[in-house]
C-alpha cells in the first residue's frame, strides 16, 4: 500500500466514477482500476459496488475511505513537522509559468489558492516554456508551469490541463464565412509565429512535421514573444495565427478576432507541472502540488 492509492481511492469516492477520476487524475481507466483491484487484493475486501450509473462505497469501503481521509490528514501534518525540525518551512513560494499560462491560466488558481492558504507569499515569473525549465534546474523557482510536449529529462512532469489550439484571424471576411482553416490556407496566408521556444510554437510545430510542412516554407511575416503583440497584429489584418483558445476568450467573446480549428484536425496544447525529485519541496510547495493536479480544487481563469 502508499499513500498514492488512497488519493486516488478518494477521488474515485468524490467523483463516485473510476472513468471520471481517471479523466481528472489525467490517468487512463485501466490504471485507476489496477490500483483499486490492488487495494482490494491487499485487503481481501470489495470497496466499491459498481453498476453502469458509476461506483458506490461498500461498508469495508466506507471504512477504508475514514481512514483514508485520516491517513491524509497525518501525512500533511507529518511533512509540516518535518518541515519545521528541518528548518524549511517558509511561507515563500516562486512559481515560473510559461507565457500562455502564467497570463491566461494559472492567475484565478493562484487566487483560490492563496485564500485557501493566506499565510503564503506567493510569487510568479512568466517566461516561455524552455525559460521556465532552465529557471527550475537553476533553482530560481519551486516549482515550473510550462506548456507543450518539452523534453525534461528526468524533471518530473505531471499533466494538469490541456486546450485547443486553434488558427486565430481577423472577424472579417473571408474568415467569418469559415468554420475552419485548411491546411492549404495556413501555407499560403501571411502568418505570425511565437518565438522558437515557446511551448506552443513547438506543438505547432510537431502538428505540421506529422503532416510533412516545414515551418519554414510558410509565409511567416514575423515573430513575436508577446501572445498580445500578435492578437494586436491579426486584429489589425497584418496575417493569421495559432494560439490556444484560453488566451483568445476575450477578443472571441467581443467579436475582435475568430478562432478556427484547423480542417480535419484535433490539435490540443497540453499544461505540465514540472518540478525536481531530488529538491527538498516545502510543505507549502507540495499542498501547491495537491492543489494545482487536482480539478476539484484548482480553476482556470
Amino acid at each position: 500500500m502508499n499513500f498514492y492509492q488512497f488519493e486516488l481511492f478518494c477521488m474515485v469516492v468524490r467523483t463516485k466514477s473510476i472513468s471520471k477520476a481517471a479523466r481528472n487524475l489525467h490517468l487512463s481507466q485501466p490504471a485507476v482500476s489496477q490500483q483499486i483491484q490492488a487495494m482490494e487484493g491487499y485487503y481481501n475486501v470489495t470497496l466499491f459496488n459498481r453498476s453502469p450509473q458509476g461506483v458506490t462505497l461498500t461498508v469495508p469501503g466506507k471504512v477504508v475511505y475514514d481512514y483514508a481521509q485520516k491517513f491524509m490528514t497525518l501525512f500533511s501534518d507529518l511533512e509540516h513537522n518535518l518541515d519545521k525540525l528541518m528548518g524549511a518551512e517558509n511561507s515563500n513560494l516562486v512559481i515560473g509559468a510559461s507565457t500562455t499560462i502564467g497570463n491566461y491560466s494559472i492567475p484565478c488558481s493562484l487566487w483560490a489558492f492563496k485564500q485557501k492558504n493566506p499565510q503564503v507569499n506567493l510569487r510568479l515569473d512568466i517566461k516561455n516554456s524552455s525559460e521556465i525549465f532552465q529557471g527550475l534546474v537553476g533553482n530560481e523557482y519551486d516549482l515550473g508551469l510550462i506548456e507543450g510536449e518539452t523534453d525534461t529529462g528526468n524533471i518530473i512532469k505531471r499533466k494538469i490541463h490541456e486546450y485547443p489550439l486553434n488558427i486565430i484571424t481577423p472577424n472579417q471576411e473571408p474568415w467569418t464565412d469559415m468554420d475552419s482553416v485548411s491546411l492549404e490556407e495556413i501555407t499560403k496566408t501571411p502568418l505570425i509565429i511565437r518565438e522558437k521556444e515557446s511551448g506552443t510554437r513547438m506543438t505547432f510545430e510537431k502538428f505540421l512535421k506529422q503532416n510533412q510542412i516545414d515551418l519554414m516554407n510558410l509565409n511567416i511575416i514575423t515573430e513575436m514573444t508577446s501572445i498580445s503583440a500578435i492578437k494586436s497584429a491579426v486584429q489589425a489584418g497584418l496575417g493569421i495565427s495559432f494560439c490556444p483558445d484560453i488566451a483568445v476568450k476575450k477578443e472571441v467573446k467581443q467579436g475582435s478576432l475568430l478562432a478556427l480549428p484547423i480542417k480535419d484536425f484535433d490539435i490540443s496544447i497540453p499544461y505540465y507541472l514540472i518540478y525536481q525529485p531530488e529538491k527538498f519541496l516545502s510543505s507549502i510547495a507540495k499542498t501547491f502540488v495537491r492543489f494545482v493536479i487536482l480539478p476539484d480544487q484548482r480553476f482556470f481563469c
